[in-house]
C-alpha cells in the first residue's frame, strides 16, 4: 500500500511537470508568433512613414502560426495563438479567435498585405492563409 501511494504521487508529480512543460512551450511559441506580428507591423509603419516601399511579404516574412503547411493542424495553430486561458476554454477564448480570424481571413489578409505579397509566392500564401482561417474556424466551432 505505501508502494501505491508513492506511484500514485510520482505519477501526479510527472503529470504536473508535463503539464507546467506544455504550458512554457505555449507561452514561448505565442510570445514569438506576437513579436513576428509585431515587427511586420512596425516594418509597414516605418516604410510608410518614410514614404518608400516596404519590400514585396515572402511567405518567410509572415508570422505563420506552424513551421510548414503539412503541420497546420487546428491544435498546432491553437499553441501559438491562445494563451493557456483561452487554449482551456476560458472565457477569452471566443475573442482570440475571432481577432485571430480577423487576421487571417483570406478577404481581410489580401486587403490589408495583398499589395505587398512576392508574385511569385502569392498563390502559395494566399492557400496557406486559407487553411489558418479554417483551423480557426474548427477552433471557434469546437
Amino acid at each position: 500500500e505505501r508502494q501505491q501511494r508513492a506511484d500514485a504521487a510520482f505519477a501526479q508529480l510527472r503529470r504536473e511537470e508535463e503539464a507546467a512543460s506544455r504550458a512554457a512551450a505555449r507561452a514561448e511559441k505565442r510570445a514569438t508568433y506576437i513579436a513576428r506580428w509585431v515587427a511586420l507591423g512596425s516594418e509597414a509603419e516605418a516604410a510608410a512613414a518614410a514614404a518608400g516601399a516596404p519590400p514585396p511579404l515572402r511567405s518567410a516574412d509572415l508570422p505563420w502560426p506552424c513551421g510548414e503547411m503539412a503541420e497546420l493542424t487546428p491544435d498546432v495553430v491553437a499553441m501559438h495563438v491562445l494563451d493557456d486561458e483561452a487554449a482551456e476554454g476560458g472565457p477569452g477564448r471566443r475573442r482570440a479567435l475571432q481577432a485571430e480570424l480577423r487576421r487571417w481571413h483570406p478577404d481581410k489578409f489580401v486587403a490589408r498585405w495583398g499589395a505587398r505579397l512576392c508574385p511569385a509566392e502569392r498563390e502559395a500564401i494566399l492557400a496557406r492563409v486559407t487553411a489558418v482561417s479554417q483551423c480557426l474556424t474548427q477552433l471557434m466551432a469546437g
